[in-house]
């Protein structure tokens, strides 16, 4: 049984036999890395599915770097918009008319 985000890494790494995947290791052990170590990751490796990384792994990082990062993009994805919470705007993207 996998018990935790390391094990689960381990595992896709030998299924994949990519040896790539090296690089974003740090994903498995995000909890110990340094406030200084996440930004210098942030900066290298920022993508949308960083930042849904985030968003459930470390609230604090989301909320301290993350959020005000998407916050003042000119143009927001539907994944900004999404982590957002701007309901209006995705009503208008996926054309509907009510959502909560």
């Amino acid at each position: 049984m996998l018990e935790n985000t390391k094990d689960l890494f381990n595992v896709f790494k030998i299924i994949s036999n990519n040896s790539k995947l090296c690089d974003f290791e740090y994903f498995s052990t995000w909890s110990q890395l340094s406030n200084q170590e996440k930004l210098k990751k942030y900066d290298k490796d920022c993508c949308h599915e960083f930042n849904l990384f985030v968003y459930f792994k470390d609230k604090t990082f989301f909320d301290g770097v993350v959020l005000p990062f998407i916050q003042n993009k000119k143009e927001k994805s539907l994944i900004d918009n999404i982590l957002l919470g701007n309901h209006d705007e995705l009503k208008k993207s996926m054309n509907i008319t009510n959502l909560a």
